[in-house]
Parts: C-alpha cells; structure tokens; sequence
C-alpha cells in the first residue's frame, strides 16, 4: 500500500506538471497565431510550425502516459486483474511517441539550415544524406521497437503490480537497445546541427568587434544544443542502469526515476528555444507585449539575405544569428 501511495503523489505530481505545460504550450501558440495567419508561410517557415508543434505533442504524450500510469495504480487498488498487458504496452507506445517527437524537433532544426540557399553551402552531400536517412530510421523505429515490444513481452498482475510474466528476450536487452538508440541519435542530430555552425565560425576570419560577436553567438547556439543533448543522454542512461540493476518486486525507485527523466526531455526540448521562459510562463509577457508587437513578431523559421535562424529565437524557434561571407575578412 506504501509503495501505492508513493508512486500515486509521483505519477499524479508528473500528470499535473506535463497538463500544465501542455496548456501553456497551446497558450503561447494562440498569442501568435493571428500573426501566423497574416503571413504565408514559405517552405523554411514551416519547419518553425513544425518544431512548435514537435513540443506540443511531446509535452501532450507525457501527460498521456502519466496518466496511464495513474490509471494502472488505480486498478492495484481496486485488485483488478484486467487489462494489466494492455496498459503496460499502451504505456509504452505512449513513451516512445514521446522521444520521437524529441527527435522530430531535433531532426526538424538541423534541417532549418540544409534546405535553406543562403545556408546550404554550409552543409556537405555527407551531412545532407545522413539528414536524410536518419529521419527513415527515426520513422522506421518509431514503428519497429512498439511492434517488437509488444509481440515479445507480455505481462501479468501481481502483489506488487504488473510484472513481466514471459519474454522472447532478455529484459537487459531491450534497456541496451534504449540505450544505444539514445546516444547514436542525439550524438547524430547533434553532429548535424552543429556541423554547418562550426564551419561558419571557422571561416570568420575578421577581428573586428562585429564579427567577434558573431562568432561568439554561434559558440552560444552550440554550447546550447551540447548541453541539452548531454542532458538527455545521461538521464536516458540513468534509466536504463537503473532498471538493470534495481531488481525488486517493488519498483517503485526505477519508475521515479523514469517518469523524471520523462519530464526532464520534455523540459530539454522545450529550453531549445531561447524564449523558453515566455512558453513554460506566459504570465512573463502578458503585461508587457502589445497585440503590435504579437503581430510583429515572426513565430516560424525563416531565412533572409545572409541572416542564418539557428534553433532558439523569440518568436518560438529560433535564434538569429548573422551569416557573412566564409571569406570575409
């Protein structure tokens, strides 16, 4: 019953807080829509749409599977015996919707700068093939690793919950899988983004003041999206060490453990934008911002002249970076 108790405040205290993000998420997204509609949106802007709407569904996923998990503690309570296999795969399917939809925005910022002409030169055939396929891979995992789990796993009620009854595989191995799919897609996605930045910065040869700072805003972006994919990574790894080890009928340290990591990759995918402030506190900006200034404002990603919209800008996505010549002096 303890063990009940305490993963109920958990599972209850993560399905409020992913709520709540949720509705500030959308809210932020209303603000700005008026000013969306006015403005067409070419094809660099999209990905701007898209990348806010890669957050949104993050955030709508994790507050799904919460509450999976809170319905499941339910059932302990109530001593019912059904649906514990449904509701453990469901959970499942739930999570990994949410890490594609990590991936989704992190595919979907790299890719800002590869389909844009004043920015392509930066970018290799390399680099834009392996974009390319790393987002058949993502789709083809997002498919592959719930159809795999649920036809090799199947789970009972006990005592303490719903435990795995029979597998075709070890349970080690489907952590390991987790594992290494999280570093090589991060480590991957990351490479991408930074890759053209780096290159940039290398070719600004100029000491004057004006180009120092630029290079130093790109260092900034890099530095940025570095330490959030760290983050991840080692939350994700956390997790499954966490798992493996932590062998109990009670387990109620690896499922806080998971449901903090959860919240954690919702909260990195949201502080890739520069103005993560203003989306998880709307409350900010309400006094301030006139409905001109809303209007004013471009909530997509957008190219123009040699201006680069690296990941992060306030207006929702990114942050505005100048591009000079790689030659200039």
């Amino acid at each position: 019953m303890r063990r009940i108790a305490i993963l109920g405040v958990v599972t209850t205290t993560a399905t409020l807080i992913a709520a709540y993000l949720v509705g500030a998420l959308l809210f932020y997204e209303l603000r700005f829509k008026e000013s969306a509609i006015r403005r067409k949106r070419g094809g660099q802007e999209k990905y701007g749409h898209l990348m806010r709407k890669s957050t949104i569904a993050a955030a709508t996923f994790g507050m799904l599977t919460f509450l999976s998990q809170t319905f499941q503690i339910f059932l302990d309570l109530q001593n019912d015996v059904m649906f514990c296999d449904v509701l453990v795969k469901i959970d499942f399917t739930l999570t990994n919707f949410i890490f594609i939809s990590v991936y989704a925005l992190l595919w979907l910022r790299q890719r800002s700068i590869y389909v844009s002409a004043s920015t392509r030169h930066l970018t290799t055939s390399c680099t834009r093939s392996l974009s390319v396929v790393t987002l058949v891979v993502m789709f083809a995992i997002a498919i592959i690793n719930p159809a795999v789990f649920d036809a090799t796993q199947w789970f009972k009620r006990t005592r303490f919950g719903c435990k795995l009854e029979t597998s075709a595989f070890p349970d080690q191995y489907h952590w390991a899988a987790l594992a290494i799919t999280t570093l090589i897609f991060h480590a991957v996605l990351l490479a991408l983004f930074v890759h053209p930045l780096v290159r940039h910065r290398a070719g600004m040869k100029s000491r004057s003041k004006i180009v120092s700072k630029k290079a130093q805003d790109i260092m900034q972006v890099i530095k940025r999206a570095f330490y959030l994919a760290l983050v991840c990574v080692i939350s994700d790894v956390i997790v499954v060490v966490v798992k493996v080890a932590v062998v109990t009928e009670i387990d109620v340290i690896p499922q806080i453990v998971a449901d903090v990591n959860l919240l954690l990759n919702i909260c990195c995918v949201i502080a890739t934008f520069i103005d993560w402030r203003e989306r998880v506190f709307p409350c900010i900006e309400i006094g301030s911002t006139t409905s001109s200034d809303m209007t004013s404002r471009r909530d997509d990603v957008t190219y123009s002249g040699t201006k680069l919209m690296t990941v992060s800008a306030r207006e929702g996505q990114v942050e505005q970076t100048t591009v000079t010549s790689i030659h200039e002096n």
